[in-house]
């Protein structure tokens, strides 16, 4: 690690906010909501952009460059492979369900959590708009997700092999060969949907209005469900 990186960081993060925007050579996203500045840039040297801009307005005109930068190395294991396979042959709908409290109990709606009622009407809508779709649930709790879901007579697969972070690659690529999404509020799934192929993917997401403003990130062509 470089030595005096961090302060160092900060001292430049301080010195680039005194500067008008288009000198800085440290930008830091100042708020959630789409900052066109950032598309007039022009790059002269190094510089540095922290923080998520994660809103597809800003690379819209270079998608399939980031498409095939971002193309996930398959795993080569046999577990995920025939698990690929399994989406690919199925009319496949990834459930993303993400924790930020204990995963005793499902969390209720709240300025982190999405509740559970919007995966239940999610799933309501997803059934009645395609026919025989397959869920493949993934969770960093994933049994818990399911059971407190209840997926009782739905074809529906839990992909809990892929356990810890060396191994959280394989989830997303899985993810991304699905043909429809059921998201939560987090970038995990945001780019497990966006990278997937499927022109015609249904993507419904959390209308959610808690700590990061997750419905102002959501390409028009999704639909938000309140959560």
């Amino acid at each position: 690690m470089e030595p005096f990186g961090r302060h160092r960081r900060l001292i430049m993060k301080y010195i680039s906010r005194k500067k008008p925007f288009e000198k800085r050579t440290y930008i830091e996203q100042e708020k959630k909501e789409f900052d066109p500045r950032l598309l007039h840039y022009r790059v002269n040297g190094r510089v540095y952009i922290d923080s998520l801009w994660q809103d597809e307005r800003y690379f819209n005109d270079i998608e399939d460059v980031i498409r095939n930068d971002l193309k996930i190395i398959p795993p080569n294991d046999e577990s995920n492979q025939k698990l690929s396979k399994q989406i690919r042959n199925s009319n496949s709908v990834a459930i993303h369900v993400r924790w930020f409290a204990s995963p005793d109990s499902f969390p209720k709606s709240s300025k982190v959590n999405v509740c559970l009622e919007y995966y239940r009407y999610a799933i309501d809508k997803i059934s009645s708009g395609i026919s025989s779709p397959t869920y493949f649930l993934f969770s960093d709790h994933p049994e818990n997700a399911g059971r407190m879901i209840g997926l009782k007579g739905k074809n529906i697969r839990c992909v809990c092999h892929n356990k810890d972070e060396a191994t959280a690659y394989a989830d997303i690529w899985l993810m991304s060969q699905c043909k429809h999404f059921i998201i939560a509020n987090s970038t995990f799934s945001w780019w497990g949907a966006w990278l997937a192929s499927n022109p015609n993917k249904i993507v419904l997401c959390p209308n959610f209005k808690g700590s990061w403003n997750f419905q102002r990130l959501v390409p028009k062509r999704w639909e938000l469900i309140d959560s």
